[in-house]
């Protein structure tokens, strides 16, 4: 995920990230800018061609069709990359069969009462771990 001016910290006797969120209004081309805690779910590690690279780990919610999906987000300064979000193989797990072939097909439509899919609650494929 997007993530600028990455920072951690202690909570108490967690360790915690604060970090800043850009999104630009494609309708409006307006950016909003936004500062978030969270607490760090896990470090990873990252390998390839360009070497190695230690990210931080968070749980965020994302609104994908009319359910919202609390997801692990690793965080990375990706301004120099085409998508701001990428969709990791935990998460389509979750979602179930996708067609590549097609793009943004599902307008986000999580109101108040969507239906929250909880990070805490998903059974993963052995293979793929934590």
């Amino acid at each position: 995920m997007q993530a600028e001016d990455i920072e951690t910290f202690e909570r108490g006797d967690e360790n915690w990230v604060r970090f800043t969120l850009e999104v630009e209004d494609e309708a409006s081309d307006d950016v909003i800018s936004r500062t978030v805690e969270r607490p760090v779910h896990r470090d990873f590690n990252a390998t390839g061609a360009g070497g190695e690279d230690y990210r931080k780990v968070v749980l965020m919610k994302v609104c994908i069709g009319t359910t919202i999906y609390e997801e692990q987000f690793s965080l990375e300064d990706r301004d120099d990359m085409i998508y701001p979000v990428l969709l990791g193989r935990r998460t389509i797990q979750t979602l179930g069969d996708i067609d590549v072939t097609k793009t943004f097909v599902n307008e986000p439509e999580c109101g108040k009462s969507a239906p929250v899919s909880l990070y805490r609650d998903k059974h993963n494929d052995e293979d793929i771990g934590i």
